[in-house]
């Protein structure tokens, strides 16, 4: 185990034998995106920006924003990778098996990472690798500019449902590397020399807009801008301390934290495009009337051919910010973003 003390037991014995050549061991490491210059009660505790008194409030974003979170984005408007930097495709996964393959996955946490009753993403990922559980015991609640990184976590048992639905589906073939097969190992029950090690896990959490107290406004909670900036950075820190040109995610913050599936979407490949890291979506349980991985990532690819930077993304989910839930739609969306490129060019 390595914890963020860096500490380190990578599985060898006592005299001195080292068998982390085996792919033995849980690592773990808590990840930031440094605060902007600006003394933050607002990235205390995993919540969004509240606007005390030791931050103030910044008006350059409307609605009275912090002072912290006016800061993070306006760090990401000004930073020349974000202005050079442009938007990334994404992927989606084909394939009936839940990130089967990938280099790392992202676990749609709770900022207290574990399981619970509740049948969600990250519960189902915990019982599939019960390694992960180790965290629930060495990680601390994550502040707003933190995630947490795992590696070393076999995948077990495969899994089908959610929620209630959530049951057993088999035990993984395989599941780790060993001396006779050192060059491979089994990943969701797929041989993959690529990958002698399981999938990196990146446990970052998504604002909880179910609960979250935001200025009241006629759009989305997801656009609020200390919300925005606090998910932005989440995504961000994750993203970037996973050495991997993919990483499997879906629908991060959209089920029981409430997220807008555009929304959480955008913010996502957004990160990823600053990180350098495509994302491939997976979606295995959609509900009616959810926008499908297809249609998003029609989106995405539409972003893209209008020659969006980071920049221009931040912007544009800026100037969505009054949209109402019902007309936030992908059509919507590639609408405002030809506007923007339109203006940005004349």
């Amino acid at each position: 185990l390595e914890d963020d003390k860096g500490n380190d037991d990578d599985g060898g014995d006592d005299k001195g034998n080292d068998d982390k050549g085996n792919g033995d061991g849980v690592l773990w490491q808590r990840v930031t995106v440094p605060p902007p210059e600006v003394e933050q009660q607002d990235f205390a505790n995993g919540g969004v920006g509240d606007g005390d008194q030791s931050t103030g409030k910044d008006e350059s974003f409307g609605n009275g924003t912090s002072a912290a979170s006016a800061a993070v984005l306006a760090g990401w408007l000004s930073s020349p990778a974000c202005q050079a930097c442009p938007l990334l495709e994404m992927q989606v996964a084909k394939s009936g098996e839940v990130y089967a393959g990938a280099e790392a996955r992202v676990d749609f946490a709770n900022r207290f990472v574990g399981f619970g009753p509740g049948g969600t993403q990250e519960e189902a990922l915990m019982g599939m690798a019960p390694g992960l559980c180790v965290t629930m015991l060495l990680s601390p609640p994550l502040a707003a500019h933190e995630a947490l990184v795992v590696t070393g976590a076999w995948v077990v048992a495969h899994y089908s449902g959610c929620g209630r639905r959530l049951a057993w589906a088999g035990p993984a073939r395989g599941g780790r590397r060993t001396k006779s097969r050192p060059d491979k190992c089994d990943i969701d029950g797929a041989h993959n020399p690529q990958h002698p090690r399981p999938p990196a896990v990146v446990c970052i959490d998504a604002s909880e807009l179910d609960v979250v107290d935001v200025d009241a406004r006629p759009g989305l909670p997801d656009l609020d801008p200390s919300v925005l900036a606090r998910d932005l950075d989440k995504a961000y820190a994750g993203f970037a301390a996973v050495a991997c040109d993919t990483i499997a995610s879906g629908p991060w913050g959209c089920g029981a934290f409430g997220g807008h599936r555009v929304v959480k979407t955008l913010v996502q490949v957004l990160a990823a495009s600053r990180a350098k890291k495509t994302i491939v979506f997976h979606d295995p349980f959609p509900r009616p009337g959810d926008v499908s991985a297809d249609e998003l990532q029609a989106l995405v690819a539409g972003l893209c051919a209008q020659g969006l930077t980071v920049k221009h993304g931040v912007q544009l989910l800026l100037q969505l910010g009054d949209t109402a839930p019902a007309l936030c739609t992908p059509t919507h969306v590639l609408d405002q973003a030809k506007a923007l490129m339109h203006q940005a060019s004349t």
